[in-house]
C-alpha cells in the first residue's frame, strides 16, 4: 500500500503548522486558516501582485509567468514569491513579506462624538437584595427573584433556560444577593454580588476593507476603547464581486468563520485595553455593506450582486451572539439594522442616522467612498440613495503600487520648482500610494498641465526625471527612497484607466441622485464624505480633478467613521433602532445598472478634467 508524506506550510515567526497538498497553493492552504493568508485583491487570480510570501525553505513550484511580470528579478532572487501562483513539492517554511500582515490597523482611528448620544438600551441590570427563605416563606427561588424585580418596577415574563441548572446554587452562595440582566421582559443572566455597574456592549463596523470595533458603557454611553484591522476577507478578493464568486463556488461558510474570527480579535483587543471581562458584554451590534453582512450570517449574497440585485432579507431578525460565534456574554444578543437594498447596506442606514438625515435640512449630499461608492441626497423631506462600482482604486487596490494608509504610503503630493515630492505616513520610506496619494499625484499633475481630459500624461511637457526610467508612468520615489531599493512607478493605466474609472462612477451616481430629485448641484448646502477616506482626502484636491460638484471647499468636509458612530448609537438606544429602520424604510433607492442613459452618463465623465458643471 502506498501511502501519501503529510505536507505542511510552516509559517514564520507565527510558529504555524498548516496542512497543505501539491495541488492548492499556499494561498489556497493559508486561507483555510483565518487571518493567516496574505492580501490577494484580485482572489488569486494572479494579477494583483500583493499576495507576496518569502520562501525560507523547501521545495516549491518554478515562478509562474505572472510571477515574472509583478515580480522584480531581486524579489526572485531573495526568495520572494505570490502565494496564489506558488505550489508545494514538500513541507515548506515561509514567512509573510513586510507590509502585507494582516493586522495591521488604520494610522488614525477616527473620533467619536457620543456627547449628546441617547442612552435608553434594550438591556437593563439590577442588583437585588433577596430575602431568604424560610419555613414560613416557602417561595420558590427563581420566583422569589421576579417578585423582588417586580419591586423595582421590572415585570418578567420569562428566563433564558441556561440559567435553571446552576440556579439553586448560584444564589445560596452568592448569600442572596445577586445582580440580574432582563431584556424584552426576559431574566438573560445571573451573577453573584452587585455587578450593576459592568455593563457594557461593542458596536462592529464591518467594512469590506477594514473592520473598526467599539466598546461602550451601555450605563453612562461612555466609549471605553476603539480599535481597528483591515478585513481579513481581503485575502479571498479585495472586491465585493470577487467575494460574491467566492462565496457561491463553495467558500461561504470559510468567508463566514474569517469575518467571525475578524470581529473576535477586535473584542479581545477592546476587553484587553479596557479590563472589561466578555460575560458583562450583553449587547453587539454591527453594521455593514449587503455583501458584508450577508457573508457574516452564512448567506449566500450571490443573487443581491447580479439583476435584479436582490438580497436574501432586508430585515435580520435579533440573533444571539452565541449562534454566530461571537464571543461575548453566553446570552448575548446580536442586532444588526435593516438594509436598503442590494448594494446599500446598513452601514449606510448608519450613516444616514448620524447624519440626521430624516430631520429638516437644506439640500445635503453624503458620499461614503469605499470599493462600493454608497450615495445619499436629503432634500426637502425626502431621501435618494444609490450605490456606483467605484472599483478599489481608492482603497489601493487595482494601482500597480496600491496600498491602504499605512507606514510608507504616499498620501498626498505636491509641485515643486517643476519637481514632484510625495509624501508618506509617518515620513517612512515609501512602499506604495494610498487612495489619497493617488488623487493628489493626480491632481498636481493637472495644476501643472501635465494631464489630457482623459487622464493621460501629455508626455512630450514632462519635465526631465518626471518619467520612470522604463517609460511606463511617473517616477512617485527613486530606488534610493523606497522601502524595497526598487524604484516607485504610477502607471499610464492608473491615471488613465482606473482613477478616471472610479471618477467617472462616483460623480455619475451623484448626478442621477440630482437628476432625480430635480435639484441643480449649485444649490447643494452640504457635502459630507464619510470614512477613513474622507478625513485623509485633501478637498481642493478633489475638487481639481473633478471629482465632486465644485461647490466652495469650505461647503465640503469629512465626517469621519459616521457608519461607526451610527452603529453605537443604535447600540445605546432602543429609539435609535426604530429610527434606522424608518430610514431604511422612507430612503427611496436609485437602481443605477438600469437607469435610462447611465451609459451616456458615465461616458461623460471620463475624465480628470474639473468642469464647472457636473
Amino acid at each position: 500500500m502506498c501511502y501519501k508524506k503529510a505536507m505542511f506550510i510552516l509559517l514564520e515567526p507565527q510558529k504555524r503548522k498548516i496542512p497543505c497538498a501539491p495541488e492548492l497553493s499556499l494561498l489556497a492552504a493559508l486561507q483555510r486558516r483565518p487571518n493567516l493568508a496574505p492580501p490577494s485583491l484580485c482572489g488569486g487570480e494572479g494579477s494583483c501582485g500583493k499576495c507576496k510570501i518569502k520562501i525560507l525553505a523547501g521545495g516549491v513550484s518554478e515562478p509562474s509567468q505572472a510571477e515574472q511580470q509583478l515580480l522584480t528579478p531581486t524579489e526572485l532572487v531573495d526568495g520572494v514569491r505570490l502565494a496564489c501562483q506558488t505550489f508545494p513539492r514538500e513541507t515548506v517554511t515561509i514567512s509573510l513579506v513586510e507590509g502585507n500582515a494582516l493586522s495591521a490597523e488604520y494610522k488614525t482611528r477616527l473620533a467619536l462624538a457620543l456627547d449628546n448620544a441617547v442612552v435608553e438600551p434594550v438591556s437593563t441590570k439590577k442588583y437585588l437584595q433577596l430575602t431568604p427563605p424560610a419555613i414560613d416563606d416557602q417561595v420558590a427561588d427563581l420566583e422569589r427573584i421576579y417578585h423582588a424585580l417586580k419591586e423595582q418596577g421590572l415585570a418578567v415574563d420569562d428566563t433564558a433556560p441556561g440559567l435553571l441548572p446552576a440556579l439553586p446554587r448560584l444564589v445560596r452562595s452568592a448569600d442572596w444577593q445577586l445582580t440580574a440582566t432582563l431584556r424584552d421582559r426576559c431574566l438573560v443572566d445571573l451573577e453573584a454580588g452587585d455587578s450593576s455597574g459592568k455593563h457594557y456592549g461593542v458596536a462592529f463596523d464591518l467594512g469590506t476593507t477594514t473592520m473598526a470595533a467599539y466598546l461602550v458603557d451601555l450605563a453612562t454611553g461612555r466609549l471605553l476603547a476603539q480599535t481597528a484591522r483591515t478585513n481579513p476577507q481581503v485575502t479571498f478578493g479585495e472586491d465585493l464581486m470577487t467575494r460574491l464568486d467566492r462565496a457561491h463556488q463553495g467558500d461561504l461558510a470559510t468567508l463566514q468563520q474569517t469575518a467571525v474570527a475578524g470581529l473576535n480579535e477586535l473584542l479581545a483587543r477592546l476587553l484587553a485595553d479596557s479590563g472589561v471581562q466578555a460575560r458583562h458584554v450583553q449587547e453587539a451590534t454591527v453594521v455593514g455593506n449587503t455583501c458584508m453582512q450577508s457573508l457574516l450570517l452564512g448567506i449566500d449574497p450571490y443573487y443581491a450582486g447580479v439583476a435584479p440585485f436582490v438580497p436574501a432579507l432586508q430585515v435580520v431578525p435579533e440573533l444571539p451572539a452565541a449562534w454566530l460565534g461571537l464571543q461575548i456574554a453566553a446570552e448575548g444578543r446580536l442586532h444588526l439594522p435593516p438594509l436598503i437594498a442590494g448594494f446599500v447596506g446598513s452601514d449606510a442606514v448608519a450613516d444616514l442616522l448620524t447624519l440626521d438625515f430624516d430631520q429638516p435640512q437644506p439640500p445635503h449630499l453624503l458620499l461614503d467612498l469605499g470599493t462600493n461608492a454608497e450615495m445619499a441626497l436629503s432634500v426637502e423631506g425626502r431621501v435618494l440613495a444609490c450605490s456606483a462600482a467605484a472599483g478599489p482604486a481608492f482603497e489601493g487596490a487595482r494601482i500597480s503600487c496600491g496600498m491602504r494608509a499605512a507606514p510608507g504610503a504616499i498620501d498626498r503630493a505636491v509641485w515643486d520648482h517643476d519637481r514632484l515630492r510625495c509624501h508618506t505616513i509617518d515620513d517612512q520610506p515609501a512602499r506604495g500610494i494610498a487612495g489619497s496619494g493617488l488623487i493628489s499625484v493626480a491632481a498636481v499633475l493637472q495644476r501643472a498641465g501635465l494631464l489630457n481630459r482623459r487622464g493621460g500624461l501629455r508626455r512630450r511637457e514632462l519635465p526631465e526625471g518626471l518619467q520612470s526610467p522604463d517609460g511606463q508612468g511617473i517616477l512617485l520615489a527613486a530606488a534610493e527612497q523606497t522601502a524595497n531599493g526598487e524604484p516607485l512607478v504610477l502607471t499610464w493605466k492608473d491615471l488613465g484607466e482606473e482613477l478616471v474609472i472610479a471618477r467617472a462612477a462616483i460623480r455619475s451616481g451623484i448626478e442621477i441622485l440630482l437628476a432625480e430629485a430635480r435639484l441643480p448641484w449649485q444649490e447643494l448646502a452640504r457635502i459630507s464624505i464619510a470614512g477613513a477616506f474622507g478625513s485623509f482626502l485633501d478637498i481642493d484636491d478633489a475638487l481639481a480633478i473633478g471629482l465632486l460638484p465644485p461647490l466652495p471647499a469650505e461647503q465640503i468636509g469629512g465626517v469621519g467613521n459616521a457608519a461607526g458612530l451610527g452603529a453605537v448609537k443604535i447600540l445605546l438606544a432602543a429609539g435609535q433602532r426604530r429610527r434606522a429602520r424608518r430610514l431604511a424604510r422612507q430612503t427611496s433607492h436609485v437602481e443605477l445598472s438600469g437607469y435610462p442613459g447611465f451609459n451616456r452618463v458615465f461616458a461623460r465623465h471620463m475624465t480628470l478634467a474639473n468642469k464647472t458643471r457636473p
